[in-house]
C-alpha cells in the first residue's frame, strides 16, 4: 500500500531553530494516492435526511465501520455546523469540508462534502445567487440552450469542488423530488431535474477541456431511479407518459447518453436496487433502481468499481452508495524530506529529497505538486540512484510553505 508519513523537520535559519511538521505524500506509478492502509480510494454519497431529524439521530459509528469514505458527499443537510458535527462524529476532525448555500426555501436542503484531501476552487451553481454571499463562490445556473430543456423555475443547483492532489472534481447535487409520483404529476419536476442536470453536463465538458487529466464525479440524490421505466427517456423532445415509446425524464440520459456535446459518463449505480428505503429497509419504489447515484468520467473511470449500497440506512431513509478504486503500489522511490526554509533566500534554494531503495532509474515526465496545485516538473532524464537524491526547486514554480506543506510525487503513469 501507499504510505503517508509525517516528518518533523528541524530547520536552522539565521541561528534560529524552527520546528515544522510537514506531510509528505507519495504517488508512484498510479493515477491517485491514498491515505487508507487498505489500498483503496473510496468515494460515497449519502442522503442523511436532516430535514426532520438531527445529526445525533444518525448511527455514524456504524456507517464509518462499513464505509470509510475518503470523499463523502452529503445530501439534505441544513448548516455548516451539521457537516462539521458529522465529520467529528466520524472521528475525522482534521478533514476538509464544504457546503452549498442555496437557501432555496425547499426545506433549506443543502449539499456538502467531507474530504480527507484538501479541496479548492469551490463553486456553487445557484439559480438565484445571493448578492451578499462570498463563500462559496457562486455562478448563476442558467438554462442550457438545448432543444427540450424547459425554461422552468427551480430552487436546486449543484456544488463543485476540486481535489488537486487526487486529480478529482466532485460535483454534488440533490434534484427535485415528486415523492414517488409519475406521469403528468411528475412532469414539471422532471423538467427541473433536466435543467439542473443539463447545466452539470455542460460544466463537466468545461472541466474536461481545461483539465484533461482529471477524473470527474457527479454524485447525489437524483430522485429518479436508474432503471425507472415509467420515467426514463433518451429523447429530450419526446415526452410520453403512458404506453410504449420514449418517456419524459432525460435526467440520467443527459449524463450518460451523449445529449450534451457527446458527453457519456459512466454510470456506476446502474445495477443497484433501490436506495430510498423505509423503516423496513426495503425500497419504497420497487423497480425504480437507485436514486442515489454516482457518475464518473476521466482517465481512470473504467478502473472504479461498480457502486454498492450500504447494508443499513444508519438512521436515514436512504442507503449510502459508494465506489472504490483498488491500487497496488509498485515503486521503490519515495519522498524522504523537504527543505522549505533554507539559509538565505528561499526562492531557488528549496529542495525535495527522494529516497530510492531499489535500482537506479532515469526518469522523464515526473513532477511534484503541492496542496495548492502548484507544479514542479522534474527535469527529463534525471537519474535517481539508490539512496538519496536532492531535487532543487527552481524559482517561481512550487514555493514550499514554511509553516507546513503537502507535496505529492507523480510519475509518467500518473493522470
Amino acid at each position: 500500500h501507499i504510505n503517508i508519513n509525517i516528518y518533523h523537520l528541524f530547520i536552522r535559519k539565521d541561528n534560529i531553530m524552527k520546528h515544522i511538521s510537514i506531510a509528505l505524500i507519495l504517488l508512484c506509478c498510479l493515477p491517485l494516492y491514498l491515505s487508507a492502509d487498505d489500498g483503496k480510494l473510496i468515494i460515497a454519497t449519502w442522503n442523511v435526511a436532516l430535514r426532520d431529524q438531527n445529526v445525533t439521530d444518525l448511527n455514524l459509528a456504524g456507517f464509518s465501520n462499513e464505509i470509510d469514505a475518503d470523499v463523502l458527499v452529503l445530501n439534505e443537510i441544513k448548516r455548516i455546523e451539521d457537516i462539521q458535527e458529522i465529520r467529528d462524529a466520524l472521528g475525522r476532525e482534521d478533514d476538509f469540508v464544504t457546503i452549498s448555500k442555496f437557501q432555496n426555501g425547499d426545506f433549506d436542503l443543502e449539499v456538502g462534502l467531507i474530504s480527507r484531501f484538501p479541496i479548492t476552487n469551490i463553486i456553487e451553481f445557484d439559480p438565484h445567487p445571493e448578492n451578499a454571499q462570498v463563500v462559496p463562490a457562486q455562478r448563476k445556473l442558467d438554462r442550457i440552450n438545448l432543444d427540450g430543456i424547459a425554461d422552468v423555475n427551480t430552487q436546486r443547483g449543484f456544488l463543485v469542488a476540486q481535489i488537486p492532489s487526487q486529480n478529482l472534481f466532485i460535483i454534488a447535487t440533490h434534484l427535485k423530488s415528486s415523492l414517488g409520483r409519475t406521469g403528468q404529476s411528475d412532469y414539471s419536476n422532471a423538467q427541473k431535474r433536466e435543467l439542473v442536470t443539463a447545466a452539470i453536463a455542460t460544466y463537466v465538458n468545461e472541466i474536461m477541456e481545461n483539465f484533461a487529466e482529471a477524473n470527474i464525479f457527479v454524485l447525489g440524490d437524483f430522485n429518479v431511479g436508474v432503471t425507472d421505466d415509467n420515467k426514463n427517456g433518451s429523447n429530450l423532445t419526446v415526452d410520453n407518459f403512458e404506453g410504449s415509446g420514449d418517456k419524459y425524464d432525460e435526467t440520467h440520459a443527459l449524463l450518460k447518453s451523449g445529449l450534451v456535446d457527446d458527453l457519456e459518463m459512466k454510470s456506476l449505480a446502474e445495477n443497484l436496487e433501490g436506495t430510498y428505503v423505509g423503516s423496513d429497509n426495503e425500497p419504497d419504489f420497487p423497480g425504480a433502481g437507485a436514486i442515489d447515484v454516482i457518475y464518473v468520467t476521466g482517465p481512470s473511470a473504467e478502473s472504479f468499481d461498480n457502486a454498492k449500497r450500504a447494508s443499513d440506512r444508519y438512521g436515514s431513509d436512504h442507503l449510502a452508495v459508494y465506489t472504490s478504486l483498488t491500487i497496488e503500489a509498485a515503486s521503490d522511490i519515495r519522498i524522504k524530506k523537504l527543505l522549505p526554509n533554507p539559509e538565505g533566500k528561499d526562492a531557488g534554494n528549496e529542495t525535495v529529497t527522494l529516497e530510492n531503495t531499489g535500482s537506479s532509474i532515469t526518469v522523464s515526465n515526473w513532477k511534484f505538486m503541492d496542496a495548492k496545485g502548484n507544479v514542479f516538473l522534474i527535469p527529463d532524464n534525471t537519474r535517481i540512484d539508490n539512496g538519496l537524491t536532492v531535487i532543487r526547486l527552481t524559482e517561481n514554480t512550487m514555493p514550499l510553505n514554511n509553516t507546513g506543506d503537502t507535496v505529492t510525487l507523480y510519475n509518467e503513469y500518473s493522470v
